[in-house]
């Protein structure tokens, strides 16, 4: 059990105050009916108590210092008007640029968001307007934002639109820039410049006066940012050029090596039998994070682009040590933390931390404003076993940001965890009213239903959520393991030939190749066993068990992975 739950907003102690008082008068009361205090002794008794719990919370009430405020700054890639305006990607690479150009320069109280968090809750939604702008500051945190598009002009000259936004009031001032393409790199050092002029906090910023890159390398380097955005194989080959290049003209910067180490990470093929290929990529990004590293120890991301690519190499202790080497470089980045709480708990006890709920806490304490921080703490917190609180906390968040669907469906885990299923459904039920196009929202609604025993009504939710979303092969799967459960596998059948069929569901083979067993189809069973296997993870229990069986079926059959039983 926590000590103590976090807080959100800070509140007068009136239930501790109460059970003071309360246990105060219980005791006076046991005394004097043991007649070991006189009547009068016992009165005085009760008005001292009365009068201290008055006074102390008086106290507190007056020398209630609340935390100093973090000023967070988000700076988001601004985007291209049209598909063919202005070279493509610069907006990626102005937003990194920027970011290292104001992180070598940061006043007291002052953050700037790192780049990569950024670009992971954009990753869905691009910022094109005030409101999403508004929502990745409120996922990360952030109090300030810079957010834009940029075109070409007849000379072929960058034209900038930015927005410069305060979060609180929704503030915004726009500023355009125009920059000849001889003097790209010269960008993010002016748009810092227009950062330390707009937002007061930041007025303070020391820059460098000195382009961040040579301007070809950046160039380059912003061609690369382009590529990688694709997220597809051609796209990580052609970023990979283009990263190359931007070191050929400039080997002393570690953005290159950085965008090299991002795309090794990335690029995998989903065959096993290119398993050593890819296992050769991750550790090539290893290597390139590791050179980004020793140009700029300060690039706390080039850290966690290790740690993640050792979880996808299974090394445990080297994710840990990554980890750990991020928390020493920077221990005020709460986003160290939050990576940190997502690992098994043996690889951080010797921080101090007695469970992932613990290192959740820091990271929410390092940035109580993060969304995205406090959704991820209550996770912990149940990951933990420590359900009250991670219901209390729950709570407060909802009271707090009552018409986010992240938080719904986390709050709406919490109540399934303490078995509060009619409150589940209630909160669930909002976010699809809230989220239509959310399949979780429909998952999560169809389990708060089985939870209450209704399991009509979580076959009606899942039915609905398939006629809105008829590409979701998670849905069919969900709705057969339902049928499944209950017996009906005549029912169940349809729904996972619909998975496979729709998105190839690995895990509707499974279920499929069992089925296919019990009808007497050795052939048909054997296929989707082989199946379950090569499109699994190798070293994961069904896949392992999938082995077992198909061994048993057809040891012939079972296909060569590189992993034993």
């Amino acid at each position: 059990m926590v000590p103590m739950v976090i807080t959100l907003q800070w509140n007068l102690p009136f239930a501790g105050v109460m059970m003071l008082l309360i246990v105060g008068f219980i005791l006076l009361a046991v005394l004097r009916a043991l007649n070991l205090i006189p009547r009068r002794y016992t009165v005085v008794g009760r008005r001292a108590l009365v009068i201290g719990c008055i006074a102390g919370t008086l106290v507190m009430w007056l020398s209630y210092q609340p935390p100093p405020q973090i000023h967070r700054l988000a700076i988001l890639p601004a985007l291209p008007t049209t598909a063919t305006d202005a070279p493509a990607g610069f907006g990626y690479g102005l937003a990194h640029m920027t970011v290292d150009l104001i992180r070598e320069a940061l006043p007291k109280n002052t953050r700037v968001s790192p780049i990569d968090i950024v670009s992971s809750v954009i990753e869905k939604t691009p910022p094109a307007d005030l409101q999403t702008a508004l929502n990745v500051c409120a996922d990360i945190g952030a109090r300030y934002a810079v957010f834009g598009t940029y075109n070409q002009d007849q000379d072929r000259s960058v034209v900038l639109q930015m927005h410069f936004v305060t979060v609180e009031d929704s503030t915004v001032i726009t500023q355009q820039f125009s920059i000849h393409p001889d003097s790209l790199s010269s960008v993010p050092a002016r748009l810092a410049d227009a950062i330390q002029q707009h937002f007061p906090p930041f007025a303070d910023l020391s820059l460098p006066r000195k382009e961040v890159m040579n301007a070809d390398a950046f160039i380059w380097y912003c061609r690369g940012q382009a590529m990688y955005q694709h997220h597809t194989p051609e796209g990580y080959w052609d970023a990979a050029e283009a990263y190359r290049n931007a070191i050929a003209h400039d080997s002393t910067s570690a953005w290159p090596y950085f965008g090299l180490a991002m795309v090794y990470q990335k690029w995998k093929r989903s065959e096993y039998t290119h398993q050593a290929e890819n296992t050769g990529m991750r550790r090539k990004a290893i290597t390139h994070a590791a050179v980004a590293l020793i140009l700029k120890p300060e690039l706390i991301e080039a850290y966690r682009i290790k740690a993640s690519t050792y979880r996808a190499l299974r090394l445990w202790d080297e994710q840990s040590v990554s980890l750990k080497q991020a928390i020493a470089a920077d221990p005020e980045d709460p986003w160290n933390f939050a990576a940190l709480s997502r690992i098994r708990p043996e690889r951080f006890e010797d921080m101090g931390f007695k469970n992932e709920a613990r290192v959740g806490e820091k990271a929410v304490q390092l940035n109580s404003d993060a969304i995205l921080l406090r959704t991820m703490l209550i996770r912990s917190y149940l990951n933990a076993g420590e359900l009250n609180d991670a219901l209390n906390f729950a709570k407060q968040v909802l009271d707090l940001n009552p018409n986010r669907n992240d938080v719904l469906l986390a709050v709406g885990k919490a109540y399934e965890y303490n078995a509060q299923s009619h409150q589940a459904v209630n909160v669930y039920t909002r976010a699809v009213e809230l989220d239509q196009s959310n399949q979780s929202n429909y998952i999560g609604l169809a389990d708060a239903y089985s939870l209450r025993g209704n399991s009509e009504k979580a076959i009606e939710t899942y039915e609905t959520a398939i006629r809105r979303l008829p590409e979701q092969a998670d849905l069919y799967y969900s709705l057969g393991i339902l049928y499944q459960r209950h017996g009906h596998w005549e029912k169940a059948v349809p729904y996972f030939e619909q998975a496979i069929e729709v998105g190839n569901h690995v895990d509707a083979h499974f279920y499929m190749a069992r089925w296919y067993e019990k009808q007497g189809d050795r052939q048909k069973a054997t296929e989707l066993w082989q199946q379950r296997i090569l499109l699994g993870d190798p070293h994961e229990k069904w896949t392992k068990k999938a082995m077992t069986q198909l061994r048993l079926l057809s040891p012939s059959a079972v296909p060569a992975i590189g992993v034993n039983q």
